[in-house]
């Protein structure tokens, strides 16, 4: 991006330099998500135990708190 600028007048203000921090942070933000691999932001690493219990998960909710209860040694990890 580029302004041309005419007068010094045009930029020194206090809006000119907000829209100048918001704009850097947005630039920021962007190359932030551009470097996040897709599989890091996938629902059932974000979210673990709560998405895979959920609707849109598997549906081992009694078969998972009985293998909670009898073995907790042996509890699944949903951190992958």
């Amino acid at each position: 991006m580029w302004i041309l600028v005419h007068r010094l007048s045009e930029i020194d203000t206090p809006a000119f330099q907000q829209f100048l921090t918001e704009a850097v942070k947005s630039f920021h933000a962007t190359l932030t998500r551009m470097d996040t691999k897709p599989e890091d932001v996938m629902p059932w690493k974000v979210n673990g135990e709560r998405w895979h219990l959920g609707d849109k998960g598997f549906r081992l909710v009694g078969r998972y708190t009985g293998i909670v209860v009898c073995c907790p040694a042996s509890s699944p990890s949903f951190a992958r």
